[in-house]
């Protein structure tokens, strides 16, 4: 879900040996997880440039391929994608060609055994879906106290709205919390407690305790544990964290409880209430407040 780490653990996996890391999210429109079926059916007859439109491809991959490795790279890349769209039945098929198309151009140790791809807010569609976009895949489910990921997510949307001098306007009022209630305990259900082919990492065990929390997902995915992915790197060099409340480097271990002081008492009883019945199999203490 978005909000809930998953950034940190993608560059968390970047410097390990055995692991091509992109350094972007992947699965990437205007509006994330956009599942178009009827695209989907009929994509071997789509034209090149529609079938990388349709996978999220076509304004990331400039913005942030040439942002990584520069405009002349990005413009002999392009051509090389178009033709791998061209060659692609399915969507599942283009992004297993792309993988190995930009591994192969941009690092020297072409693609290694696991790819890490990171697609925030792909929990809105059901796992029969992400097999159709993505084909056999293992998901990692990041999952995050809901008070802690809504705080960081009002305070994020409220930033943009601000600096776009959208004087006066709200990012979230009433029924926003509660469709993110809706989304929350949906994403939750479906793959931390439903899914047989995920891996569950609570975002506050991988910031407290690290070691612990990177030991086992290593083990899960069969790369050895190297004290590197105690380290959140992007394409090899140290990377500052895109926290909503306080830039830092390295991994942070308060940042598990900097949403109580950015949360209303509001928002935060509508979630408890909402939630509390969840959030506390997870784990997650719902404290007396006033």
């Amino acid at each position: 879900m978005r909000r809930t780490g998953g950034s940190l653990l993608g560059n968390l996996f970047d410097g390990h040996p055995d692991c091509s890391v992109f350094p972007f999210e992947y699965w990437h429109t205007s509006k994330k997880a956009v599942y178009d079926p009827l695209r989907h059916r009929f994509f071997r007859w789509l034209p090149a440039s529609l079938k990388r439109y349709h996978c999220g491809t076509q304004k990331v991959w400039e913005k942030k391929i040439v942002r990584a490795h520069g405009q002349m790279h990005w413009l002999e890349f392009y051509e090389e994608l178009l033709a791998q769209a061209d060659r692609s039945v399915s969507a599942a098929e283009l992004y297993d060609r792309t993988i190995e198309t930009y591994f192969t151009r941009f690092h020297l140790g072409g693609v290694k055994p696991v790819v890490i791809n990171h697609c925030a807010n792909l929990c809105t569609l059901n796992p029969k879906q992400l097999r159709t976009i993505f084909g056999k895949a293992r998901y990692i489910m990041t999952v995050r106290d809901p008070r802690a990921s809504f705080a960081s997510t009002e305070r994020k949307d409220q930033k943009k709205l601000d600096t776009r001098g959208k004087i006066g306007a709200v990012a979230y009022d009433r029924t926003d919390v509660e469709a993110y209630c809706n989304l929350w305990r949906k994403a939750v259900e479906t793959y931390y407690f439903g899914s047989n082919q995920g891996l569950c990492l609570r975002f506050e065990d991988l910031v407290r305790e690290p070691a612990k929390a990177m030991n086992q997902l290593a083990a899960a995915m069969n790369i050895s544990f190297d004290d590197v992915l105690l380290t959140p790197l992007r394409i090899g060099e140290a990377w500052v964290s895109n926290s909503s409340f306080a830039r830092t480097s390295g991994i942070d271990s308060n940042a598990a409880d900097k949403w109580r002081t950015h949360l209303s008492p509001e928002w935060r009883h509508l979630i408890e209430d909402r939630l509390g019945d969840i959030m506390e199999r997870l784990g997650y203490e719902i404290d007396a407040v006033d």
